[in-house]
């Protein structure tokens, strides 16, 4: 995932056309709070989805994404 200029490692807990909860691996909220909104979300294999960070809860943050990708999460998750 990339916010800004800086890029963290994340764990994906849940992904729709919409939008993901991710659990971010090396960087803890203050580093997302200290941050733009806007974030791209990185997958392998299958490119990059932009979107904001609507909820941060602890190491969690939840993402909705600029634009509806539920063909592509049909073949991420398949």
């Amino acid at each position: 995932m990339s916010i800004g200029g800086d890029t963290f490692a994340a764990v994906i807990f849940d992904i729709s056309g919409g939008g993901a909860k991710l659990q971010l691996k090396e960087a803890g909220t203050a580093a997302v709070n200290a941050m733009p909104k806007t974030v791209i979300l990185t997958i392998p294999e299958y490119g990059g989805y932009e979107g904001d960070i609507i909820w941060i809860d602890d190491e969690y943050i939840g993402i909705h994404f600029h634009e509806n990708h539920k063909t592509m999460v049909k073949l991420i998750t398949g």
